[in-house]
């Protein structure tokens, strides 16, 4: 018995790491300014079909799991117009609420 609960106990430390790992990987990507510009076009590319004007976003100044910060965007109507114009704008998400949202 003893060797099975060896064997258990090194794939639980080895899954706890593993969690452990791609946990800190998520929390420290929104600090990379690669992450937040990748994150920035693909939010623009999917917004863009939605509206008749165009909503961009400019700016990422900070992303964390509880939310962003720093925000600078702008809204154009259909003819290319500015019409709203954001900046440093934030926003506040529950996690927890949000991943039970998915299941």
């Amino acid at each position: 018995m003893r060797p099975l609960r060896a064997v258990a106990h090194a794939h639980v430390h080895g899954l706890l790491f593993l969690c452990a790992l791609a946990f800190g990987v998520f929390v420290n990507v929104g600090a990379l300014p690669f992450a937040r510009q990748v994150l920035r076009l693909r939010i623009n590319r999917v917004l863009s079909p939605l509206f008749v004007g165009r909503i961009t976003i400019d700016r990422i100044g900070s992303l964390g799991l509880h939310g962003i910060d720093g925000l600078d965007a702008h809204v154009d109507d259909g003819d290319g117009k500015r019409v709203i114009d954001v900046h440093g704008a934030s926003a506040v998400v529950s996690t927890e609420a949000l991943v039970r949202s998915l299941f």
